[in-house]
């Protein structure tokens, strides 16, 4: 595994690098490090030689500005500029590849690996806590990044189209152009349409081309993995890939991907797409193995049971900047209203001011804060009122879900969503809400590649009335009957459980009948006892005043005793078991005691 690029900087001196290669004299740009994966220009990028390739080739074009027109996919390259002596820090421009920034005092950090950057930050003797708010907003809407940035304390993220230049004079903050182009209005639909199709055909022939194999593309029951097929099957493609569908057997995802796959003699393979040699056994394991490998960014994910493998993965994320997200949901209401916007969008029991508020008021008042000043800072930038949240969407959960679980791959495989596009985002912020919802931006890409997937069954119907009366009642067929199965290649084989795996207890009838009221598992219903009896140790564990930082006391002590009635009391719960080991688990990183004598760790950049 490579380290992620580290740059800081100490007022009046040169920046420092860590774990950067070599800088190039005879270069005008020197490619010094690479995080994530992408298609920059038309192709694949993983690594330091494959981005220094595409750099050269494209010459004197070479600008940050061709970086913000030319890459898509969550990615973030470090440059070092030969002619103007500074260190360009260049994420994709919806910044799905988060860049951390810490400044405190006379020092500025910089890395797009939060680890790496908390690392560095301890050898300086300036380790960051963790930060319990951030936690919150993950208990709260299942991501973080609304009021606390990151999973530490006193560390900033580059918002979207921001890039930074950094040199003798310090750290500057840039915006690419490309950030202009998203909210300019005056882009006839047509063009922008077949602006945001060409965009995606060129991300899928750059992922199937890309000389990393196998190549596996997940494929479920929903609209948006069908789009990325759609781009699949029309380029030619589909020989080149498998696909996989993972999660239990009974799930309209398996039954919807394996008709798929027959109708259109898909090869199909198991698991992630990535070699898993190892299982987590305990229940603590079972949780913490995937919030270490994301420093606490994201509960989903790679973890240390995943080897490398050389793999592609192909996923369906972006696909929601083309449709409503948000704003759909919210047509009924005053959409400034902050509070009533976010109880119908996360539910009235964990971030709310009323007397079933689970998390501490003044925790709320900050998010709520955070919140309206995104709407506002929205509003500044012309976003139309009705696609407000959307904008939230795609600045927001898009980034911190979508785009950082993408990039949390890259120790073990190239992962890259081929519906990353500018082009589709802009369209849809331009359209009234109802046509957002409508997905009419998705289904026109659809049957521009392939008409005959847009006829197809999804899990649950698509369409709406605003798409017939706008577009016309769409044609329907039922798959194919009596194809054969299709066929189905080994790619990386998946480990047993292991045999002493812990559980929780077996499924009672009141637990199956409690499941199916609250739409979960029965197994994740019997978890509800042993969940709760964690909670309140780890509670106890981190102490009365830090609890009181983020949960309103007399409601939490009543939620940990009262039954859970519906599904957004169980997310919280799992939600806050979640949160509160990784905050009490160790992450294994030291601070430099401050008696010790300072040693600057890194390589100062020429003068």
């Amino acid at each position: 595994m490579v380290d992620t690029p580290v740059i800081y900087q100490r007022s009046g001196s040169r920046p420092r690098l860590r774990h950067t290669g070599p800088i190039d004299p005879a270069r005008r740009l020197t490619v010094l490090g690479v995080h994530g994966s992408g298609a920059v220009a038309g192709t694949f990028v993983s690594d330091v030689a494959g981005y220094q390739a595409v750099v050269d080739r494209a010459g004197a074009a070479v600008t940050p500005d061709w970086f913000g027109d030319n890459v898509r996919g969550s990615l973030c390259a470090y440059l070092w500029d030969n002619e103007s002596g500074t260190v360009l820090v260049l994420p994709d421009p919806l910044a799905g590849g988060l860049v951390y920034v810490h400044e405190s005092g006379d020092l500025t950090a910089v890395s797009s690996g939060l680890a790496e950057l908390v690392g560095t930050l301890a050898r300086l003797g300036r380790k960051p806590a963790k930060s319990l708010g951030f936690l919150a907003e993950v208990v709260a809407t299942t991501n973080g990044g609304w009021a606390h940035p990151a999973s530490y304390q006193g560390v900033d993220v580059l918002a979207p189209f921001e890039y930074l230049e950094i040199g003798a004079t310090g750290v500057r903050r840039c915006t690419y152009r490309a950030a202009a182009r998203l909210l300019d209005g005056s882009v006839p639909y047509r063009e922008r349409l077949a602006a945001a199709a060409a965009e995606i055909r060129s991300n899928v022939a750059a992922l199937a081309t890309a000389g990393r194999d196998p190549k596996v593309l997940h494929l479920t029951a929903g609209f948006d993995s069908r789009l990325m097929l759609a781009a699949i099957l029309e380029g030619g493609f589909a020989d080149r890939v498998h696909f996989t569908c993972t999660g239990r057997s009974d799930t309209a995802d398996k039954r919807v991907s394996a008709a798929l796959a027959a109708e259109f003699g898909l090869t199909m393979t198991e698991g992630q797409g990535a070699p898993l040699a190892e299982h987590p056994r305990t229940l603590t394991d079972q949780v913490l193995w995937q919030m270490r490998a994301a420093y606490g960014m994201a509960t989903v994910g790679p973890h240390r049971g995943y080897r490398p493998g050389g793999s592609v993965i192909g996923a369906g994320g972006y696909g929601e900047i083309a449709r409503s997200f948000y704003s759909h949901r919210l047509r009924h209401l005053d959409q400034h209203d902050v509070p009533a916007v976010v109880g119908t969008l996360w539910g009235g029991d964990v971030l709310s001011l009323g007397p079933r508020g689970l998390l501490a008021p003044a925790l709320v008042e900050r998010v709520h804060a955070g919140l309206a000043e995104r709407l506002a800072a929205a509003g500044r930038l012309g976003v139309r009122a009705d696609a407000r949240w959307d904008h939230l969407y795609l600045t927001g959960r898009n980034r911190y879900f979508v785009g950082e679980i993408s990039r949390q791959w890259t120790p073990v495989a190239a992962r890259f969503d081929p519906l990353y596009s500018l082009n589709a985002a802009a369209l849809a912020l331009s359209l009234p809400v109802d046509e957002r919802s409508a997905n009419l931006v998705g289904f026109d890409l659809m049957n521009q590649f392939c008409p005959a997937l847009a006829e197809l069954p999804f899990g649950e119907d698509r369409y709406t009335d605003t798409y017939r009366r706008l577009r016309g009642e769409p044609r329907r067929r039922p798959f194919t009957a009596d194809r054969p199965p299709a066929r189905v290649v080994p790619t990386f084989p998946v480990p047993p459980q292991p045999r002493d795996r812990e559980t929780f207890p077996e499924p009672t009838a009141a637990d199956r009948d409690l499941a199916e009221r609250l739409r979960i598992v029965p197994a994740q219903a019997a978890g509800i006892g042993p969940m709760r009896a964690e909670v309140r140790r780890l509670a106890a564990e981190i102490g009365p005043d830090r609890l009181d930082t983020i949960v309103n006391r007399p409601v939490f002590d009543r939620f940990l005793r009262a039954e859970v009635t519906n599904r957004g009391r169980f997310r919280a719960l799992s939600g806050l078991r979640t949160a509160l080991l990784w905050y009490t688990d160790p992450d294994g990183i030291t601070n430099r005691p401050r008696w010790l004598p300072s040693r600057q760790p890194g390589t100062p950049v020429p003068r």
